[in-house]
């Protein structure tokens, strides 16, 4: 019955997508506008709210179903796909599994209905995929924690009304460690920088953060304990699985609209898809698309996530991503190259797949580290 229930609504999900995002992602790709709309009629379909059990105002499915409407949405619009996963797998689902019963009750309510939005700050310049290089501090008091620094590059920083941060920490006893806090957008001391200027999924709102001396309730200590290490581990590994679907749907849009393109009748000579070469381009393309769809259902079926593996489908699924859409302009020629259609935005939001959530380099080093005694 669940089953049935979730495959009705990602096919709902299926049909909204082609009929109101995909006519509107050019428009929302050239003037940067959030799509607040589009948003709120995807949180009322309960999209929002596909992953969690019913106890905490799920629906009770699985991420996996999840992952797949985030790659629904994105063959039409990535941007749309990256302020889903960004409400999802990195702001509702750690307050979900790590949350405290209190915070639960305080911030998944609105989060799940869309009247919030969330936002996760861990990327500081300059400190790559180490959280030992991570600059930001919280250092607890009597009856608070002071957080002071600062988070680059963060998704949904300007819209989000709940944060959570990642951090260094510093115990009454002198004890080290690390953890991640839940800060709101009017607290005291919280700056929030202008808005980044990007080359692709350009509707997706991303921006700094600087914390001066900010007095964090310890209520706000996500799930009480200083367990960030653990916690922003498998954060990431949700983030990762979540722009692999993104990035296969980015391929897989390209693939589309070349395939559309190719298929076209010629007034003079024969259409493009009766050449050979461009059948083999076509063949290729869509077999590395599939392979990479075939590893991320394998890791997302699992309950326990295996980052090693979740870094190898996020490794092949971005170089897969920026191969087919990068191939998708050179079958489709001037056309493909024009800003009037929506095959060189391709090229520009399948970039970003390979550097948000982990750069590929990122990925190669977690999958060699196996080797490495």
């Amino acid at each position: 019955m669940m089953n049935e229930t979730m495959n009705h609504l990602i096919s709902r999900v299926a049909d909204f997508s082609k009929t109101v995002i995909r006519p509107n992602a050019s428009e929302y790709d050239k003037t940067e506008a959030f799509p607040e709309e589009q948003l709120n009629q995807l949180s009322d379909m309960g999209v929002l709210r596909m992953p969690f059990d019913r106890l905490h105002g799920g629906l009770g499915g699985s991420f996996k179903d999840l992952l797949e409407v985030i790659r629904i949405v994105s063959r039409d619009c990535a941007s749309t796909a990256s302020i889903l996963l960004t409400q999802t797998s990195m702001s509702l689902w750690p307050i979900y599994q790590y949350g405290t019963e209190r915070q639960k009750q305080k911030h998944l309510p609105a989060m799940l209905s869309g009247e919030t939005f969330g936002a996760f700050g861990l990327n500081e310049l300059g400190m790559g995929n180490n959280l030992e290089n991570m600059e930001t501090l919280a250092v607890e008091k009597e009856n608070y924690w002071e957080l002071s620094g600062a988070k680059a590059f963060v998704s949904n920083a300007a819209k989000a009304n709940v944060y959570l941060i990642g951090s260094k920490t510093i115990a009454k006893d002198g004890t080290s460690g690390y953890g991640i806090f839940i800060i709101t957008a009017e607290m005291r001391g919280l700056t929030i920088g202008n808005r980044e200027e990007k080359m692709g999924i350009r509707a997706l709102p991303v921006a700094s953060l600087e914390f001066d001396q900010i007095c964090v309730s310890k209520e706000n200590l996500l799930g009480g304990s200083c367990n960030g290490a653990e916690q922003c581990q498998s954060i990431s590994d949700h983030m990762r699985l979540s722009i692999a679907a993104q990035a296969i749907g980015i391929a897989e849009g390209s693939f589309e609209r070349a395939l559309n393109y190719v298929s076209q009748d010629r007034k003079f000579g024969q259409r493009l898809i009766d050449l050979r070469n461009t059948q083999f381009k076509l063949a290729e393309m869509y077999t590395e698309f599939q392979a990479a769809a075939a590893l991320l259902d394998q890791v997302a079926k699992n309950d326990q996530l295996d980052s090693i593996m979740v870094a190898m489908v996020k490794l092949k699924a971005a170089n897969t991503s920026i191969e087919m859409t990068e191939m998708a302009i050179q079958v489709t020629g001037g056309y493909g190259y024009m800003r009037n259609n929506d095959i060189e935005r391709y090229v520009r939001d399948a970039k970003l797949t390979a550097i948000y959530g982990g750069t590929l380099e990122t990925q190669k080093d977690a999958i060699a580290k196996k080797w490495i005694n």
